[in-house]
């Protein structure tokens, strides 16, 4: 094989490739659209903007697709369309997952736009069709403690402050403790900082028995 504009002569399996381009276009990995060619079902509506119109058709199309829409251009108005599409083409629920007090906004939003839509904070509060829209809070995922870990040995030292302003049940202090920081967090949520204060105590009550040469 030679650089430049010269024929490179690559054997990929059985079939022979006679260029780099064409060697490098058998490595690209093809998305198979999912989608069942919605809308088909009443139309879109006339809420939406065009770009918006588009991104939500293109997503349909897809299956399987993200809209990474910035800031003020409209994603939960065009989450509520693509999810009304998805309840009526199938007759299924759909279940949107909304960060804390977010829930509240998006069924309000979706009366706006007139579909339906409600919240649950149990199982047995989902909608049997249409939309439900939950905290993630209930939808529990917790990070693995050695990739905080990782970041922690990464950047910082012995004795420095590791902050988190969203500390949840207090993997990172735990881990800060462990590894000999120290460590400030904020939770707003109760039952998450009660149980953050028990798993700091835990990692600090290990940390001060390793000091007598107890194993950690």
């Amino acid at each position: 094989m030679r650089a430049g504009d010269e024929v490179w002569d690559v054997r990929e399996g059985e079939r022979q490739v006679s260029s780099y381009e064409e060697f490098l276009s058998t490595k690209l990995a093809h998305h198979v659209s999912t989608g069942t060619g919605m809308p088909t079902v009443g139309g879109l509506g006339d809420h939406l903007f065009p770009f918006q119109r588009d991104l939500v058709t293109w997503a349909l199309k897809r299956g399987r697709s993200a809209i990474f829409a910035a800031t003020g251009l409209g994603k939960t108005r065009m989450q509520l369309v693509w999810a009304d599409q998805i309840a009526r083409y199938t007759g299924k629920p759909v279940l949107i997952l909304a960060p804390l007090a977010v829930a509240q906004q998006t069924v309000n939003e979706a009366r706006s736009l007139g579909i339906d839509a409600c919240v649950a904070r149990e199982a047995f509060g989902v909608a049997p069709l249409g939309i439900t829209v939950t905290n993630y809070e209930r939808h529990i995922c917790p990070l693995q403690l050695q990739v905080i870990e990782r970041c922690v040995e990464l950047w910082s030292r012995k004795d420095d402050v590791v902050w988190s302003p969203f500390m949840g049940i207090g993997s990172e202090g735990y881990v800060a403790l462990r590894n000999g920081r120290r460590f400030v967090g904020a939770e707003l949520k109760t039952s998450y900082y009660e149980q953050a204060v028990r798993n700091l105590h835990e990692a600090a009550t290990v940390k001060q028995a390793s000091l007598f040469g107890e194993a950690v």
